[in-house]
């Protein structure tokens, strides 16, 4: 799917205006976070804080994870 359509460009809008997370619209699109990212960029859209919400803690999330690593036998 390399093009966006008239119509999922409006809905995309849409979207952030009603504060829907990234990562729900990438799934509605069926793109990447960093595609809808792209996307809102070049069609000059601002993406509201609440739309960054669960992307942001999630990062901090991962960036907190840890790695055990076993002794070798």
């Amino acid at each position: 799917m390399p093009y966006w359509s008239l119509e999922q460009e409006q809905a995309l809008k849409k979207m952030f205006e009603e504060g829907k997370p990234i990562e729900e619209i990438a799934e509605i699109f069926h793109r990447s976070v960093e595609a809808v990212v792209l996307k809102a960029k070049r069609l000059g859209v601002e993406i509201p804080e609440k739309c960054r919400a669960i992307s942001e803690s999630k990062k901090e999330v991962e960036s907190q994870a840890t790695t055990t690593t076993l002794p070798a036998d």
